[in-house]
C-alpha cells in the first residue's frame, strides 16, 4: 500500500484500515491528484469519512473551511489548502481524496464523472 494510504488510514480511523488503494501525485503538469482507499466494508468507510470530516472540521494548519458539497448526484466535502482545493467523498467500500491546483467546476464535475466510472463501474 502506498504511504499516503497508510498514513490516511492510521491518522483518521485506525480501527478501519484501509486495505488497498491507489495514489496518484500530480506532476509540475497535472492539476489534480487522485487517491482512493478501500476498507472492508461501507460501514467502515462511512467511518472513515466522518472521522475525516471531524477531524478536518475541529481545526488543522492545512485544511480550513471545510464545507459538504453535491457534484453531479455525489456528496462530498470540500476544503482548502493554500490555493489548492480538495475533495472527499465515500462510494460504497472506497474513500477518494481528490486536490486541484485550481478551481475548476467543469474539471471537478468530469473528475467526478470519470472517478464514478472507474471506481464503480459507471
Amino acid at each position: 500500500m502506498p504511504g499516503i494510504l497508510s498514513e490516511l488510514s492510521a491518522a483518521c480511523h485506525p480501527s478501519h484500515p484501509i486495505l488497498s488503494g491507489v495514489s496518484s501525485s500530480s506532476n509540475s503538469e497535472a492539476v489534480a491528484c487522485t487517491r482512493f482507499g478501500e476498507t472492508a466494508s461501507e460501514r467502515d468507510a462511512a467511518d472513515l469519512l466522518r472521522q475525516m470530516e471531524e477531524r478536518i472540521g475541529a481545526g488543522n494548519q492545512y485544511f480550513t473551511d471545510l464545507k459538504p458539497l453535491t457534484v453531479e448526484g455525489v456528496g462530498l466535502f470540500t476544503v482548502r489548502s493554500g490555493p489548492q482545493s480538495h475533495y472527499f467523498w465515500q462510494t460504497g467500500k472506497k474513500v477518494i481524496w481528490m486536490g486541484f491546483d485550481r478551481d475548476d467546476p467543469t474539471e471537478l464535475a468530469i473528475a467526478v464523472k470519470e472517478l464514478r466510472w472507474v471506481v464503480d463501474g459507471g
